[in-house]
C-alpha cells in the first residue's frame, strides 16, 4: 500500500538550494524491501508534484526533504492516475561513474511535452528503491514517462522523450535506455543519492 502526499507551495520564490539537497538527499533513499515515488503530472501550463511511499515512516521522511528544501507543506493525496502505455527509462552500467551533476532543463522539458503535443497529459515518475550491497545502503532509480490522451500523438511523444535522453547523454555521458513500461527494473545501484538530483526537484522556469 502506498501513502501520498501533495506539495503545496508556499511562495513563488522556488529555487533547488544543491548545498541543502545535497547534505539531505539520502532521506530520498528509502529502507531495505520499500519503495519511495516522485511524481509530477502536467497539462500545459497546470503542473503537480507528489510524493509517495510503501512505508508511512519512509513517507515522512520524504517529505521532511521537500519541506526542507523547498518553501512547500505536503499534504496527504489521492494516488496520481494510472497511466497504460509510455515507457520506463533504465540506468546504464557506466552511469556509476559520472553521477555528480545537477541538469535541471531535463526534468523541465518532459514537463514542457505537455504543451508542445496539444495539450497532453504527461505523466513523469521517478521510482527509487533500496538494494543490499555488503552492508552498505545502495539503491537503484528509474523513470517511468506516460501520457493521457491522443493516441495519435504516440510517436512524437517517444520522440520527445527520445530528445531529451540523447541530450542527457551528450552533455553529461549519461545513458539511460528505454524500455517498454512492463519492463522490469534495473539492479544496478547507486551508492551517491545526489545522483538523484536532475531527476528528483522542483524545475523553475528558464525565466
Amino acid at each position: 500500500m502506498y501513502h501520498w502526499g501533495k506539495i503545496n507551495f508556499t511562495d513563488t520564490q522556488i529555487e533547488t538550494d544543491l548545498l541543502l539537497y545535497r547534505e539531505r538527499a539520502s532521506l530520498l533513499i528509502p529502507d531495505y524491501g520499500e519503495e519511495n515515488r516522485f511524481v509530477v503530472v502536467s497539462r500545459n501550463e497546470n503542473v503537480s508534484f507528489l510524493i509517495g511511499s510503501t512505508s508511512p515512516g519512509q513517507y515522512d521522511l520524504l517529505k521532511s526533504f521537500f519541506q526542507r528544501i523547498y518553501p512547500c507543506k505536503v499534504r496527504k493525496s489521492e494516488p496520481p492516475m494510472h497511466v497504460v502505455g509510455g515507457h520506463i527509462i533504465l540506468n546504464s552500467r557506466r552511469n556509476g561513474k559520472r553521477h555528480d551533476f545537477f541538469y535541471p532543463s531535463f526534468l523541465r522539458n518532459v514537463i514542457n511535452i505537455s504543451t508542445m503535443l496539444n495539450g497532453i497529459t504527461v505523466q513523469y515518475q521517478v521510482i527509487i528503491r533500496s538494494r543490499a550491497f555488503l552492508h552498505r545502503k545502495r539503491y537503484s532509480f528509474a523513470l517511468a514517462i506516460g501520457y493521457l490522451g491522443d493516441a495519435e500523438a504516440s510517436g512524437a511523444f517517444s520522440q520527445a522523450v527520445r530528445g531529451e535522453l540523447d541530450r542527457l547523454r551528450r552533455r553529461f555521458s549519461w545513458k539511460m535506455k528505454l524500455r517498454r513500461r512492463d519492463s522490469r527494473l534495473s539492479q544496478f545501484t547507486f551508492e551517491d543519492p545526489f545522483a538523484l538530483s536532475t531527476f528528483v526537484h522542483v524545475p523553475v522556469s528558464e525565466e
